[in-house]
């Protein structure tokens, strides 16, 4: 629940369903391409060069994305709140 905590709960579903549309274009794009070099070059070695790239890359701009203002910490009004029992 990492991007939970990061995104907050009102727009869980958006980033959850961003982050499962990049996955899934990644894995395909990554097998065709792979593929596609394996052919050209008979060696993986490029493909999986330009992978670790790619995911420094990733990792570097979703950390600096995060820490743009009002993005780290997740503010309070974001999450659910005990409701007082009523007699």
């Amino acid at each position: 629940m990492f991007c939970f905590e990061r995104y907050g709960s009102r727009i869980k579903g958006k980033v959850f369903g961003l982050l499962f549309l990049g996955h899934q274009l990644g894995a395909f794009l990554t097998v065709q391409l792979g593929a596609w070099s394996f052919d050209a070059t008979r060696s993986y070695q490029q493909t999986i060069v330009a992978l670790v790239g790619i995911t420094l890359c990733s990792a570097a701009c979703s950390w600096f994305g995060l820490r743009r203002a009002g993005a780290l910490p997740v503010e309070a009004a974001g999450q659910p709140q005990p409701v007082a029992a009523s007699r």
